[in-house]
């Protein structure tokens, strides 16, 4: 994660892009916490399982929505978005 200082020097394309990284890192760190680490994934579908489908699935939907949502955001807005508030990721 950028430094604030560093954050409101970029463009709201960059900044943008920024967060949308953050998403995509917020994303794995919650799957993980799940119980669902790579590992575990590939372990379950080698064993016939669905790999923690259902709650790796539910998750990239929210962090696709939350990447939509930024979308709208002006550069103000995404300069204050907090991608680890838990509110951003119930459905």
């Amino acid at each position: 994660m950028m430094l604030p200082a560093k954050l409101s020097k970029l463009t709201q394309a960059q900044l943008r892009a920024c967060r949308i990284n953050e998403v995509k890192r917020d994303c794995e760190r919650r799957i993980v916490a799940a119980g669902w680490p790579l590992y575990k994934q590939i372990n379950s579908l080698r064993a016939g399982g669905d790999g923690g489908g259902t709650v790796i699935d539910a998750l990239r939907e929210r962090s696709n929505s939350i990447e939509e949502q930024l979308s709208t955001l002006d550069h103000k807005a995404l300069l204050s978005f907090n991608v680890r508030d838990d509110a951003h990721w119930r459905a």
